[in-house]
C-alpha cells in the first residue's frame, strides 16, 4: 500500500446522505483533483440509481440533502486514508482430554 494520503479543499459535492467530494485547492498545474470520501461510521439510506430499477429507499433523499445543506462550500481536511493494519488475534483452541 501507498502511504496516507490527506487532501486540503472544498466540498464540491454531495453524492448521498454519507459521501461527499472534496475538490483540492491547488489549480496551478490543471484542474484541481478530487476525491471521493464515504464517511466512517455511517450508512445513509441508498438513493436510486439512474440505470437500475430501483426506488429510493425510504429517507434517502432527506439525508442527502442535510449533508449537503451542511457541507457544500465548506473548507475540510481529509483524513489519512489508508485503512489501518489489522493482525487478528488468536484464538486459543481447547486442547483435548484423554477419555480414560
Amino acid at each position: 500500500m501507498g502511504a496516507p494520503t490527506q487532501m486540503n479543499g472544498i466540498v464540491k459535492a454531495v453524492p448521498s446522505g454519507d459521501t461527499v467530494v472534496i475538490m483540492g485547492v491547488d489549480a496551478s498545474r490543471g484542474p484541481p483533483p478530487e476525491k471521493m470520501l464515504t464517511l466512517s461510521g455511517i450508512s445513509a439510506p441508498r438513493l436510486a440509481s439512474r440505470n437500475a430499477q430501483t426506488t429510493d429507499q425510504p429517507g434517502a433523499w432527506d439525508a442527502r440533502q442535510f449533508l449537503r445543506k451542511a457541507a457544500i462550500g465548506q473548507r475540510v481536511q481529509s483524513p489519512n486514508t489508508t485503512p489501518p493494519t489489522h493482525t487478528p488475534t488468536p484464538v486459543p483452541h481447547p486442547v483435548p482430554h484423554p477419555v480414560p
